[in-house]
């Protein structure tokens, strides 16, 4: 069973969870205090406020367990159902998504301002003072707005709620083993459910109700403690040896903790999700600027390492290479993969898309479809590229291609997709961290938290518009786009020579496959090799016992030979001492010593030379040794830094952190396919006056990297590597060609990424 099939099964019953929902009226710790039953505890999500009676509150519960319930044990890929307005994905069914978004961030906030206020009152310590101020800001300006009369249509938003929560419960419950964990999940998205779907009808109306019952100005500002997980992990010692009221105060803190580590968890992935969505009106806003969504976990590298990369509709890039994060970002692919599956049904596939296809004379397709559309409503095709990459053994070259036109089917896809971001990702595995990590001891040993193991794993996913051109009156709309070869997803198909690029198999592609396995191959062959080698603080060891023995087995021949033929010939030769030529065998054998001895590195002391290794002080000695390829070595090196004690000196070592005057020399500069195969990704960014190029790195064990479109990094933020300007011919005196790239390390601003920098002949210096 591979990795999208494969999945857990849940024993949880409707009974189970409506009791874990109503924790807050009988809330218990049978092994630690049987006795003790608290009744009285606060209700976290309350509705009752906003004028729902607790029988209706209850009703609505239990309406959402049987929902929450069926999508995570049905068998079938849960699909976003939208009204006919959403049945075109059109300008105007973008603003209709972007407008949802909206609405329930505002719930949200609502749901978070109310949550926030209870902790603030009762157990400061676990309260997020700045969520608390950021809703109350968002509730202020809800009380101020006026009316939207573009608010979108209540059935569609339900539905909208319905399909979020679920994804998020699959992708939760997915990730991690526990019944308890699902249980607490699945329990705060069924109340926070009912409380958005609640607050959406009256919005306005329930955000003063929830300023006036909530905390004041005033204690908001007196607030000036944050969430610690130290604090956090105080309040769940053992109660067995407490008397019973300090028991009750004990079991208090415990469910407070509950609650607000399952809450804080879940509105910080729900932010994440919602924040894209909310700006997707833009995304079509300018017809000339069509988006493009990547996202891709390769392991064409060392050891079958394996890096996520992600390609926003705002055109960030972001990564982690960091093996739980990557691990965990597998559920979110698992149901993206269900999704797209779904959706493919119902659209057309690359040989026969939707509209009439054609080709131009520069070799770019593009469709065309003789109707007549208004420009608010103009249809905005959908295509989504997408497949497996490496796994293990399995080398299936296939991409599959669709295109699709209704708005429920791309919201369908794009939810699930927006969660195999890494921020996501790191997000989802932090938050699995706590809630394991803060548990009780007793728990921990009887149903513990931990992260599904599943064996790595590859695929890739892209989502791009494509825009109609304008034409004049009755000429059909033309449909075009371009290959995406700013996307960092093409540029590392192409560079590590993953097939990743989103273009259809062809025999080329299925050819390509042959050189492929050689360079995976070749890979494996270096790294077990590489295995071998001890990384020291100056300089690598290599064991090189092979070519001692053999160089003193011919030294030994010509020292023992020339003494032989010194014997055998003795006398017989008249006026000629025979022991002239063992003297010559002797120096030959000397001069051959020195000579192999020092050829591929400069120093070898003979301590050292007798024991069979060498310590190889340069980029040069280190291939000339081991007849590794030098890129190689220098790509095994950056992916490998984080985990070794080596340090390095120039000229080429700019990308390295570990720095000294005498360590290992990079003496080699490294080329754009070893930067990737070790973790550094060269994004084109846009400087005041330059084009230059700025690193984002995904070495090994980086939780989370990112390089934002539009953004500022003040002085005290982190170090980027980076080039302030891209060399051209002109610069060929002072960069000794085109495409010599020198780095620098340190802080900049840019004003917007412009893709993947995929020049294959450059080199790093």
């Amino acid at each position: 069973m591979n990795w999208i099939e494969q999945g857990p099964v849940f024993d949880i019953t409707e009974d189970e969870l409506l009791e874990a929902v109503n924790m807050h009226k009988r809330f218990r710790m049978p092994l630690v205090a049987p006795r003790v039953v608290l009744t009285d505890l606060p209700n976290f999500d309350d509705i009752t406020q906003y004028g729902v009676s607790e029988e209706i509150q209850q009703h609505l519960w239990s309406n959402e367990i049987a929902r929450l319930l069926g999508a995570i044990t049905s068998p079938e890929a849960l699909a976003f159902k939208g009204s006919k307005a959403l049945a075109i994905g059109s300008k105007s069914s973008y603003e209709m998504l972007a407008a949802m978004a909206d609405h329930v961030w505002e719930a949200l906030n609502i749901a978070a301002y109310d949550g926030e206020g209870l902790l603030a009152t009762d157990v400061k310590e676990l309260c997020k003072v700045d969520l608390l101020k950021s809703s109350r800001l968002v509730l202020v300006y809800l009380c101020g707005k006026e009316e939207d009369d573009d608010a979108p249509g209540i059935e569609d938003l339900f539905n909208f709620v319905d399909y979020l929560t679920a994804v998020l419960a699959q992708i939760l419950c997915d990730a991690a083993e526990g019944k308890l964990f699902h249980l607490h999940i699945l329990a705060q998205l069924v109340k926070l459910s009912a409380k958005i779907k609640t607050v959406s009808r009256r919005l306005q109306a329930c955000a003063q109700i929830s300023i006036e019952k909530g905390i004041s100005d005033r204690k908001i500002d007196e607030l000036d403690t944050e969430p610690l997980p130290e604090g956090m992990r105080g309040l769940q010692g053992e109660l067995a040896s407490l008397d019973s009221s300090s028991k009750k105060d004990s079991m208090r803190s415990v469910y407070y903790l509950q609650c607000a580590k399952y809450r804080h968890g879940i509105f910080d992935l729900l932010r994440f999700v919602l924040v894209p969505l909310r700006r997707t009106d833009k995304l079509t806003s300018n017809s000339a600027t069509p988006y493009e969504l990547c996202s891709a976990v390769y392991g064409m590298r060392f050891e079958r390492f394996r890096t996520l990369v992600y390609q926003d509709h705002e055109n960030d890039f972001s990564g982690t290479s960091d093996a739980s994060t990557v691990n965990c970002a597998r559920s979110s692919f698992r149901r993206l993969w269900a999704a797209v599956s779904h959706v493919r049904r119902f659209g057309s596939t690359y040989c026969q898309p939707p509209f009439t296809t054609t080709r131009d004379s520069s070799g770019t397709h593009s469709q065309s479809e003789s109707i007549a559309i208004d420009h608010h409503d103009r249809l905005v095709g959908t295509r989504i590229v997408w497949g497996r990459g490496l796994v293990h053994s399995e080398m299936s070259p296939t991409h599959r291609t669709i295109f699709i036109e209704s708005m429920s089917h791309i919201i369908t896809v794009m939810i699930p997709f927006i969660m195999t971001s890494p921020i996501i990702a790191c997000s989802m595995s932090e938050f699995i961290t706590t809630a394991s990590f803060t548990k009780r001891r007793y728990e921990r040993h009887g149903e513990p938290i931990k992260p599904y193991a599943f064996d790595g794993y590859s695929t890739f996913f892209s989502i791009t518009t494509l825009l109609p051109t304008e034409n004049s009156a009755g000429r059909p709309i033309e449909w075009s786009w371009n290959p995406p070869s700013s996307s960092i997803f093409t540029g590392i198909g192409y560079e590590v020579r993953f097939p990743l690029d989103p273009r259809p198999a062809s025999d080329n592609d299925l050819a390509m496959w042959g050189p492929i396995r050689r360079h995976q191959a070749k890979l494996d062959k270096s790294s077990n090799k590489m295995k071998t080698w001890i990384l020291e603080e100056k300089g690598v060891m290599v064991r090189c016992k092979p070519f001692v023995l053999m160089l003193m087995l011919l030294c030994t021949i010509l020292v023992v030979g020339g003494v032989s033929i010194g014997v055998a010939v003795g006398d017989r030769i008249t006026g000629v001492d025979p022991f002239n030529i063992t003297t010559y065998c002797w120096v030959i054998a000397a001069f051959i010593l020195l000579v192999a001895k020092n050829v591929r590195v400069q120093n070898w002391p003979w301590n050292d030379f007798l024991h069979g290794r060498v310590l190889c002080k340069s980029i040069s000695e280190l291939s000339s040794v081991t007849g590794v390829n030098e890129q190689l070595i220098l790509a095994k090196l950056l992916q490998d830094e984080s985990i070794s004690v080596l340090q390095t000196r120039g000229p080429y070592n700019k990308v390295f952190n570990r720095k000294s005057e005498d360590g290992f020399s990079i003496d080699r500069p490294l080329s754009t396919w070893a930067m990737l195969l070790g973790g550094l990704i060269m994004i084109v960014v846009e400087f005041e006056r330059e084009t230059g190029l700025v690193c984002l790195d995904l070495r090994r064990g980086t939780k989370c990297g990112l390089i934002q479109n539009m953004c500022v990094y003040e002085s005290e933020g982190g170090e980027f590597i980076h080039c302030p300007r891209l060399p051209n011919e002109q610069d060929e005196e002072a960069y000794e060609g085109p495409n010599r790239i020198r780095l620098e390390k340190g802080n900049l601003v840019w004003l917007r990424t412009l893709g993947f920098y995929g020049n294959k002949k450059a080199v790093f210096i």
